[in-house]
């Protein structure tokens, strides 16, 4: 099945607001996996260069064909 891939770089203002942000986002996840069945994937990344401890990626795919 392909999806529709959608990215976003979130830069914060330090890293205990990236923490923050990143519980959010665990919420959101939980919630969206067993009630969006048009997301395949929901996920929160660190990157591996984030010497500030401020930033994060949001990967979001969805499927291409949204009437199921």
């Amino acid at each position: 099945m392909s999806g529709i891939l959608t990215t976003a770089r979130l830069v914060f203002k330090d890293s205990k607001a990236r923490e923050k942000a990143i519980e959010a986002f665990r919420k959101i996840i939980a919630f969206t996996t067993p009630n969006e069945p048009e997301v395949l994937q929901y996920v929160c990344t660190l990157p591996v260069d984030d010497t500030a401890g401020n930033e994060i990626y949001m990967i979001e795919e969805y499927v291409a064909d949204f009437s199921f």
